[in-house]
């Protein structure tokens, strides 16, 4: 299936993304770019498949936080570090210690945004990816 551009017609051609040990960095001008860009990352997470503009709705059935809501939080307890992804927590973070301060983070920004957590429903071990916590955080978060 070839895709075209809808104001200009052309084609837009299919790119390759690899995500191994690199930052992504997301350029927007318009909220619409952003959401764009935010739902080609949606591959890197496991989830259902569903139609391309609905994964809001799919992520408000199953908790209280969106996806976009869970890769924020994640990013912010990550901060100043990079969010990758693939990468493990145990190459962010050296010590136990640090992924024992990302967990409390993690737990500070789900209350942030008025939903509960417990530090023991966010995954923070050596070989845990950056998207499986973003999952794990999806998932166990309620209102």
């Amino acid at each position: 299936m070839v895709k075209t551009h809808k104001r200009t017609g052309r084609r837009k051609t299919q790119r390759r993304r690899d995500f191994s040990k690199s930052a992504w960095t997301i350029r927007f001008k318009t909220e619409g770019e952003l959401r764009e860009q935010l739902e080609s990352l949606l591959s890197l997470f496991e989830r259902p498949r569903s139609r391309r503009g609905q994964f809001d709705e799919l992520a408000a059935a199953e908790s209280c936080l969106s996806l976009i809501q869970c890769v924020g939080i994640v990013a912010q307890a990550l901060a100043p570090k990079a969010f990758i992804p693939t990468e493990k927590l145990g190459d962010t973070y050296l010590t136990s210690q640090e992924r024992e301060l990302f967990k409390a983070r993690v737990v500070k920004g789900v209350a942030g945004a008025k939903c509960d957590i417990t530090e023991a429903d966010v995954p923070a071990g050596e070989g845990t990816t950056h998207s499986a916590v973003v999952n794990a955080v999806r998932k166990r978060a309620h209102a």
